[in-house]
């Protein structure tokens, strides 16, 4: 099981290179967790 951590705007990044997403082996990821990339207020 693999998980992959990202932010919106990398993740976007990600998908649309569909070249290459279409030579890697996606079968193992079960979980992709997005965060928001401001710091949280205290």
């Amino acid at each position: 099981m693999t998980w992959i951590t990202s932010v919106p705007t990398m993740m976007a990044m990600v998908v649309s290179e569909t070249q290459v997403l279409s030579h890697i082996q996606t079968a193992q990821v079960k979980f992709i967790r997005m965060g928001d990339p401001t710091p949280a207020t205290q």
